[in-house]
């Protein structure tokens, strides 16, 4: 039996792997599931990581660990920033069966006024808490020179399914309202009440889920 692959991409200032948030969520969920693959990428196993990060150095280190581990066909899930990631990745490369993405950020935005951005230039690292290693770390003015490669948003480059928060405080739902109606053929939006980081509709995440790639096994 050919298992699907699947990798989760998690979001900005959080933790990927399989021990914490939604990539042990899916790990748990997928793991009795013999016809998929699941993988989940971290891309700051440490502070320097985190310091250094880049949506460009995302895309790369997700092409890296495609080619090393032999996927030809990938499935991808993602969170918020992970979700900019995942839809660049598949612009460019292709070979994107299917994405889930949560929360998403569609195009880089620093959600800072230009005397914060001036600041931020000037200080070179930045104060910025990081929700999987619970403390405030330093990030190089370089992420926003790097995020203003990544303004525009790429159209579907395969079949989407939006989750998103109607209360979502850090990504605003109209986006993904708007994205869902330009691409109505390519695009399934659903929409939920909670917010961004949407922990309270894990479940109802988990049936989005089943339809794509679990109850045809």
């Amino acid at each position: 039996m050919t298992k699907k692959p699947i990798i989760f991409l998690h979001g900005y200032a959080s933790c990927g792997g399989v021990v914490q948030g939604k990539g042990k969520f899916f790990a748990g969920k997928f793991s009795t599931h013999t016809n998929i693959d699941f993988h989940a990428i971290d891309f700051n196993p440490t502070a320097q990581d985190f310091q250094y990060h880049t949506i460009t150095g995302m895309i790369d280190r997700l092409r890296q660990y495609i080619i090393e581990h032999g996927i030809v066909q990938v499935n991808l899930i993602a969170s918020s920033q992970g979700a900019n990631v995942a839809l660049n990745y598949a612009h460019r490369f292709g070979q994107v069966q299917q994405m889930l993405l949560l929360a998403l950020e569609l195009f880089y935005d620093s959600y800072s006024p230009e005397d914060k951005l001036q600041e931020w230039k000037e200080m070179v690292d930045a104060p910025v808490f990081h929700y999987g290693f619970q403390e405030t770390m330093p990030l190089n003015y370089g992420h926003h020179q790097d995020g203003l490669r990544y303004v525009m948003t790429p159209s579907p480059p395969a079949p989407i399914t939006i989750i998103h928060g109607i209360n979502d405080q850090a990504i605003p739902i109209e986006r993904s309202r708007t994205y869902a109606e330009n691409y109505p053929k390519e695009v399934n939006l659903v929409e939920v009440e909670s917010d961004h980081f949407l922990k309270d509709r894990h479940e109802q995440i988990w049936l989005e889920t089943k339809k794509l790639w679990v109850n045809n096994e």
